[in-house]
């Protein structure tokens, strides 16, 4: 039940005649059989001389008008005040009404005022009510989950972990879109057996291919993807810090901040209006903690990848959209080319289930977070490191 929907001062109303069928039934109903509102001989010995309704039988018909018209079906009423002015005698016509007096969206509920008059124009009770309207599943919608076929855009996947990532959602029923650079072959491998899987050639460092990517899909699957995994990565080049020119940090952070915004300004508007989408971020665990040496300008881009996701899931979780980040330890990948042997053997030994990671131990985090499962996780982490990085 949407709370736009109403406006301060929209009132329901709605009119009884009270007789003396009606106080019997009540009566029944309560099991208050009080001879003041039943019996005629024994109010006539009070100062009302005849019998006068319950209070609670008339304030019972604001629970029909919160019920039925204001706010409606599905709508909560959580608390109530009520005052009785003058009785209600059998045969008296009331009516009352329910106005809107605050509307808290936050927390999305109505505040009523209660007013009752008799037939006279006399006010005979006030009051106010508070009521809660609740979120309803309509089961007359399709389930995204179950109707509609799920569309991803890997960035960066054609080997490797990104790679590993593209099979597995593939396997999850997704259609799944990928951008590459140089790696036509392994692309064209991976899509032979499954026929879910394109590939767009695009560099994202270049701010241009954004709408080129976004256009190929619709044209692919008929619509924009629902779920964005971000995988890319400059080449690792290992210097120490100072040897490094300011281009090299420039090239990580094109693609990492400037080439992955660029991609979701076009992506995120079909998200936002269908208010579902997921992005999920690939980073590491060397910008977590303690970085290894020789490789700022990754770590680096990888630790501003990381805070613009964390923005992205406070902006954009009020309209559905899931942003999080799957940062893997050394991983058995490409990468490891470039550091020494020794080292890796290292890291294996020391790491609590003794190995490395295998790409495909980060494209189950992805495929988790990828899933409706993951419908409630929002800005988080999730490391795959195998217990080597415990925060």
């Amino acid at each position: 039940m949407s709370i736009k929907k109403f406006a301060i001062g929209q009132e329901a109303r709605s009119k009884l005649y009270v007789d003396q069928e009606f106080l019997k039934a009540f009566a029944d109903l309560s099991g208050d059989k009080n001879p003041l509102h039943l019996d005629p001989e024994f109010a006539k010995r009070t100062k009302f001389r005849r019998p006068i309704a319950h209070g609670l039988s008339y304030t019972a018909i604001v629970s029909r008008i919160i019920g039925m018209e204001l706010p409606g079906p599905g709508a909560l009423w959580v608390s109530q005040q009520f005052e009785f002015h003058l009785p209600v005698y059998v045969d008296d016509e009331i009516e009352i009404v329910a106005t809107v007096k605050k509307i808290s969206e936050s927390i999305k509920s109505l505040d009523l005022s209660i007013i009752t008059k008799n037939q006279r124009g006399e006010m005979v009770m006030s009051g106010s009510a508070t009521v809660q309207l609740l979120d309803i599943d309509d089961p007359s919608e399709k389930s995204l989950e179950n109707e509609v076929k799920r569309t991803a855009l890997v960035i960066g996947g054609s080997r490797g972990i990104g790679a590993s990532i593209v099979e597995r959602l593939a396997k999850d029923e997704f259609e799944v879109a990928v951008t590459y650079q140089n790696s036509e072959g392994e692309l064209a491998s991976l899509a032979n057996n499954y026929k879910s899987i394109v590939g767009i050639k695009a560099n994202v460092a270049d701010i241009k291919t954004a709408p080129i990517v976004l256009n190929s899909i619709i044209s692919q699957f008929g619509k924009a993807p629902d779920t964005v995994v971000l995988c890319a990565s400059s080449p690792i080049v290992n210097e120490r810090v100072m040897d490094y020119d300011y281009a090299s940090f420039q090239e990580h952070l094109d693609v990492s901040l400037r080439g992955n915004h660029t991609l979701l300004q076009c992506l995120m508007p079909s998200m936002v209006e269908n208010k579902f989408g997921k992005i999920i971020g690939i980073s590491s665990t060397f910008s977590m903690g303690e970085p290894p040496e020789k490789m700022a300008p990754y770590i680096i881009a990888k630790s501003v990848l990381n805070t613009y996701l964390k923005c992205l899931a406070i902006d954009y979780g009020p309209f559905g959209i899931n942003t999080n980040i799957v940062a893997p330890s050394m991983t058995e990948s490409a990468m490891l080319v470039k550091v020494p042997e020794r080292q890796i053997k290292v890291a294996a030994a020391k790491n609590p289930l003794r190995r490395l990671g295998k790409p495909k131990d980060v494209a189950s985090a992805v495929s988790f977070l990828a899933s409706r499962e993951a419908d409630y996780i929002n800005g988080e982490t999730l490391v795959v490191s195998g217990g080597s990085f415990i925060r």
